[in-house]
């Protein structure tokens, strides 16, 4: 199983993008690196991301997992 990576552009102002490298710099962390969290961060359909899917028991009821209101560790 091969994953191929997607690139993006981001339109920042100079204020915006030097925050972000600041940001980078301190915590020593890459640019894509710091997004790719970001992006995983967000909530879609009740769950953090797609993958954590995955995380979600098994005996979890179905009337939660209708309302998407799973509850991850």
């Amino acid at each position: 199983f091969t994953q191929y990576m997607k690139s993006t552009s981001l339109r920042l102002s100079d204020v915006e993008k030097a925050h972000l490298d600041r940001y980078c710099e301190l915590t020593e962390r890459t640019l894509s690196d710091v997004l790719r969290q970001y992006i995983r961060s967000l909530s879609i359909d009740g769950a953090l991301n797609p993958l954590d899917r995955l995380a979600i028991p098994p005996d979890a009821h179905r009337s939660d997992r209708a309302r998407g209101s799973w509850r991850v560790s």
